[in-house]
Parts: C-alpha cells; sequence; structure tokens
C-alpha cells in the first residue's frame, strides 16, 4: 500500500491544508456512534487536451475536494460504496468531468464496490481562448468604454442561431479583450440600443419620485413590458415631446454627438466584426480550444438618423402605455432579441409613439401590453413543499399584441397605424395513469407548463400556465403562433412522467400546433409506466465502447426543424462507463438511433448532421408504456 500511495501525498496535504472541511464521510454529532469509514479510493489524473498534466486543479469527489499534484495526480481515500460524479475546475479551463471528451459534453458517473482501488482516472480539461481586438469611430480614434458583445453559433432547436454570450469593455486605448471562451463559432457585435420616452411620462416619473409614488407608476408601466427606471432618470436630448436616450445597458459609451443646427441626429448603428451593421453578413470566428484570436478589430461609422412616429389603436382606439419596440432584421436568427433591439418606447396618453434616430433599414415594430400581474392572496392554501412555487392567479385582462413589419428609408416614416390584436387562451387537466398514489393538490399545483414558439425564438414574456389544486390548468392570453407544451416536473415527490399532451386526440407535446383560438381542452396525460429503450453499446470488435453518445431522432424529417426550445423526441445519452445507455418516455412512434463518437455531438441536432447519422444509423418503434432493448454497435459518421 505504500508503494501506491507514495505518489499522491502531496494531492492529499494540499486538499486537507486548503480545504480542511472537505470529508468524504459525514462526522456524527457528539456522543452517537460514527459512521462506518469507507474502504474505496480513487486514483486519477487530470491532463490537458496535449496530454500535458494540470496541476493545482480543483477535483470533486462526492463531499471530498483535492487539488491536483504538479504532475496532475490526485487521490481520494475513504469513499463508501456507490455512484459517483467526478468534477474538475481550474481557472483558465472549461469545466472538466470523468467520461467528458469535449467542452460542455456530457458526463459519466463512476461505480465503486467496497475495498475497490480505482487508479485508472483520467480527466480532461480544454484551455479557454480569448479574442480581442481594438474599437474605433470613423475618425480613427479609440472608443473608451464600449461594450463588447459576442454571439455563439448553436443548433440546438433544429435551425442554427445565436445565443448571447461573454461580454467585454474597451479600455482607456479603445481595446477590449473576451476572456475565458470556450470553441466555437463567434460573432462579435457592438449594440446601439436607443429608447426614446414620451416628455409627459420622464416629467411624471420625476414628479413621482419626488412624491414617494415611483412604485406604483413603474407597476403601470410594466404592462409595457419595458423597464422605465434607468431610462428616465438619465440626461437624454429633448425634441419636441419627446427625449432620446442612448445610454443603456447595451449601449454604454456610444454615445452620439448633440445634434446640431439642422437638428440631424446621428447615431453608432449596432455594427459586427469587422464592418458589418447586420448579423447575417458578420465575419464568423472560429475559436479552437486554447486559442487566442486577436486583431479583432472592430470600426464604427456615424450615419444619420430618422425618425419614425405612428399610432397604436386597440378595440376601443388609441391606447396609452403600449411598450413598441424595433426588432432588426436578423432577428429571427437570435436567441433573445431583446438584447439586440435597435430602439424602443412607450405610447403617450394619446397612443402616439416616436422613436428618434433610427438608422435607415429594414424592422419588425413589435408592441405588446400584457395583463397586469394579480398578487398573491394571503390565506391561501397550504403552502407547498420545498422545492415548490406558488403560482400567481391568472389575469383575467387580455394579452395586446402587434408585429409590423417596416422599412426605413432616408426620410423616416410618419402615420405608422399598429392595430393591437389579443391573444387567447389555453386550458385544459391533468389526467393520472398507474397504480401509484395520486400527486397530492399542492404538488399539481407545483407543475410548471410552458409554451414554446415552435421557431425556438422567445417573445419578451414567459408564456407560463397556472395549475390549481384540482389539477385544472390555465394561462394568461397568449398571441397566436405555433407552440410546443412543454411540462417542467419540479422536485417534490412526483412518481409519474408525462406520457402525451393531447388535444382532441392531437398530440401537442411531441410536436408543434397552432394557436389560432382558444384552446379549453387540453389533456395532459401523465404515468407511473413510461416507455423505456435501453442497451449496450460495442466497437465491431465486440469491446464495449464507452467513449461514445447514443443519439435519438424521430425518422420523420419534417421534424428535424422547428421543435421549440427542447423535444420529447431528440435524445442524447452519454453512454455510461459500463458501456449501457437509456432513455425514457420517448412518445410513440419510430426512431432513428445510432451511437457516435461523443466529441461528434456538439451540433448533433443540425439537420445537416442528423442526415449523415442516418446513414449508419439503426432504427426502431416504440409504444406507449413499451420496454425495448436496442444493442448497438458504434459508428463513424463521414
Amino acid at each position: 500500500m505504500t508503494s501506491i500511495l507514495a505518489p499522491w501525498v502531496l494531492a492529499i496535504g494540499i486538499a486537507q491544508s486548503v480545504f480542511p472541511a472537505a470529508q468524504t464521510t459525514p462526522q456524527a454529532p457528539p456522543g452517537t456512534a460514527k459512521p462506518p469509514v469507507g474502504t474505496a479510493m480513487v486514483l486519477g489524473q487530470v491532463v490537458d487536451t496535449d496530454g500535458r498534466p494540470v496541476g493545482g486543479a480543483q477535483v470533486a469527489i462526492g463531499t471530498a475536494r483535492v487539488l491536483t499534484t504538479g504532475e496532475g495526480k490526485f487521490v481520494v481515500t475513504d469513499l463508501n460504496k456507490g455512484t459517483y460524479s467526478i468534477n474538475v475546475t481550474k481557472p483558465g479551463y472549461q469545466p472538466g468531468a470523468f467520461g467528458r471528451l469535449r467542452p460542455g459534453g456530457g458526463t459519466q458517473q463512476l461505480e465503486l464496490a467496497d475495498g475497490q482501488k480505482n487508479g485508472a482516472v483520467k480527466i480532461t480539461l480544454f484551455r479557454n481562448g480569448s479574442i480581442s481586438g481594438m474599437i474605433r469611430d470613423d475618425a480613427g480614434d479609440p472608443l473608451v468604454g464600449v461594450p463588447v458583445w459576442s454571439l455563439i453559433r448553436s443548433y440546438a432547436k433544429g435551425r442554427a442561431f445565436w445565443v448571447d454570450g461573454p461580454s467585454a469593455t474597451t479600455d482607456d486605448r479603445g481595446i477590449y479583450r473576451l476572456p475565458d471562451l470556450a470553441p466555437g463559432d463567434y460573432a462579435l457585435c457592438l449594440v446601439n440600443a436607443q429608447s426614446t420616452m414620451p416628455a409627459a411620462l420622464i416629467e411624471a416619473y420625476a414628479g413621482a419620485r419626488i412624491a414617494g409614488t415611483s412604485a406604483e407608476l413603474q407597476r403601470q408601466y410594466s404592462q409595457a413590458t419595458i423597464g422605465f427606471s434607468s431610462r428616465t432618470t438619465t440626461a437624454g436630448i429633448r425634441v419636441d415631446d419627446a427625449v432620446l436616450h442612448t445610454v443603456g445597458p447595451y449601449a454604454g459609451g456610444m454615445i452620439p454627438p448633440t445634434p446640431g443646427e439642422d437638428g440631424i441626429i446621428y447615431s453608432f448603428p449596432s455594427t459586427c466584426f469587422p464592418n458589418s451593421t447586420g448579423l447575417k453578413t458578420a465575419e464568423v470566428i472560429s475559436l479552437a480550444a486554447g486559442e487566442e484570436r486577436l486583431g479583432a478589430d472592430i470600426h464604427l461609422t456615424l450615419v444619420p438618423g430618422v425618425t419614425v412616429e405612428g399610432v397604436v389603436n386597440g378595440p376601443d382606439g388609441p391606447m396609452p402605455n403600449v411598450g413598441v419596440r424595433l426588432a432588426p432584421d436578423f432577428a429571427a436568427d437570435l436567441n433573445a432579441e431583446t438584447t439586440w433591439e435597435a430602439a424602443l418606447t412607450i405610447s403617450d396618453a394619446r397612443g402616439r409613439f416616436t422613436f428618434l434616430g433610427v438608422p435607415a433599414g429594414s424592422y419588425t415594430l413589435r408592441a405588446l401590453k400584457v395583463p397586469a400581474t394579480v398578487p398573491l392572496q394571503s390565506g391561501g392554501p397550504t403552502p407547498l413543499p420545498p422545492g415548490f412555487a406558488q403560482q400567481p392567479p391568472i389575469p383575467q385582462d387580455p394579452t395586446y399584441w402587434a408585429n409590423v413589419p417596416i422599412v426605413v428609408g432616408p426620410a423616416g416614416l410618419s402615420n405608422v397605424s399598429v392595430k393591437l390584436e389579443t391573444g387567447f387562451r389555453i386550458s385544459g387537466r391533468f389526467v393520472f395513469e398507474g397504480n401509484s398514489a395520486k400527486p397530492t393538490p399542492t404538488v399539481q399545483m407545483g407543475m410548471r407548463i410552458t409554451f414554446d414558439p415552435a421557431d425556438g425564438h422567445p417573445i419578451a414574456f414567459p408564456l407560463n400556465a397556472r395549475t390549481d389544486a384540482d389539477g385544472t390548468f390555465t394561462t394568461f392570453q397568449i398571441p397566436p403562433g405555433r407552440y410546443v407544451l412543454r411540462l417542467a416536473l419540479t422536485s417534490g415527490p412526483v412518481a409519474f412522467g408525462l406520457k402525451a399532451a393531447t388535444v382532441d386526440g392531437r398530440e401537442i407535446s411531441a410536436q408543434p400546433f397552432e394557436l389560432r383560438g382558444d384552446l379549453p381542452n387540453v389533456v395532459i396525460t401523465m404515468t407511473d409506466t413510461p416507455s423505456e429503450v435501453s442497451g449496450m453499446v460495442r466497437d465491431e470488435d465486440g469491446r464495449l465502447d464507452v467513449g461514445t453518445t447514443v443519439v435519438v431522432f424521430p425518422v420523420e424529417r419534417e421534424a428535424w426543424t422547428n421543435f421549440g426550445e427542447v423535444s420529447r423526441r431528440f435524445v442524447s445519452y452519454r453512454v455510461s462507463a459500463a458501456g449501457r445507455w437509456r432513455t425514457l418516455s420517448l412518445p410513440p412512434g419510430q426512431y432513428f438511433v445510432a451511437a457516435i463518437d461523443e466529441a461528434a455531438t456538439v451540433n448533433w441536432r443540425d439537420p445537416r448532421m442528423l442526415d449523415a447519422i442516418t446513414r449508419v444509423a439503426d432504427r426502431f418503434i416504440i409504444a406507449a408504456g413499451e420496454k425495448k432493448t436496442v444493442d448497438l454497435q458504434s459508428k463513424v459518421i463521414r
């Protein structure tokens, strides 16, 4: 034993001095019997992608925390029999874990028996990359204090789209640096998000702050889904009855000059690397693990802005306090467009709205007013168990919305008419099938139903339903469109899983549905006997292949796109350290299934990748509640 432990003594000593409270066996209170000390042991090494040891990394196994030696080695003793995750972190690297073969990839668990000494654990850390450059204006001068935003390309929703990534601010030389970046495809942009507020609103808010009544005024305007406090307490440019604000959470530092005698308002339009005013033509930076990309400079150009104005009309005429936004023409390619909106405002008491200093281009004008939140009533039902959140009552007032494509030319736009429509309500009930005890009313109230836009493009407010104690649920009014029902089971004692969600027998949780009117008869069926598919994965020589991930997806190609935030019909499972895979609750149907290299699964939901997988995949058919064994041979995607 001495010869085995000698190389690892330094790791144990460091762990005890840095993390004195980290022990694998809980300490019993004074006067009670101490729990038995485990007899299992894990020895391993942490390396980088080149196989070089990584010292000073923190390794977490159960409640133990140790640091690796200069040779990247670690040891954890006194482990009880059981199944463990092993997680590794170190500044400058992406988080690593046992079984993880790519940044952010799947992990495996380690099974230990009493007295077992596992000395074959090797975990890879992936070094972070960085992108840096300089920001200059059209005169060539550096811009100081400007936030640079990164976007990361993803394919998780059946289509390519961009997700907000880290940001950095330029220093006194106009230089920025985005550190700690995972490998991937990046776009870099500076966002000019301005707001134009009615002067009367600014004055009313200032008076309310003095009188101590601003909270009530803020609640009234919150129905416009726009926050106002930061935009009504900073200086702006007054033009007639409106005030232009060019500072905010995204446009800091991109402050244009004061209008000249001609009254023209100039602005820096949102610009992506190297000098594109639209994301569609931006240059994509493909960053490898540990790569430092230099010279990603962005040049901004002042352009003349114009005025866009009009009126918002509700069912009874002009409507005040409606939030109005200008979304860029590339909004459909974004995961969250509110970060990148070009301008926002709110309609005044006459229903009129004004945008000042808008750069010419194509936009979608979005108007939205949601009903006021109904406060929770005291003395209500029995409090929910830990892990559950009480949901407020559903407001009965309508939701008003409008989406209007517009093209802004050099002369601007006037008299834009925006007609608001109302949304629709979705309601229904839960049905529980099986022999398990039906969840209590409080547990049912903790189930969270969400309606995801089928194109994976979220709108400005969450689309949740409220579940009542009798198992019925309803939403406030939701704008029309294509949606997928998603059920989030909370951490409470729920023995049931989702079997199906149907409207008149039509499934709406596994495939999109069209919302063009109220849906009052949705049935969500829960079951304690979900379908199950499992098996083993071996390579072509018959050996267990633990370096693979099993992917499952529907045979119908029309289901490969527009399936919402997540889909019940697309499943990936990191093969266990014992070569096993397993998935539960697949909707009935026919599926492709393949075991492929885990490192190749980063964008496996990309329809182009799915097409490649079909050429080596097997097929299976699963029925509701069926249990099926599907053993696989690992395949190479070409």
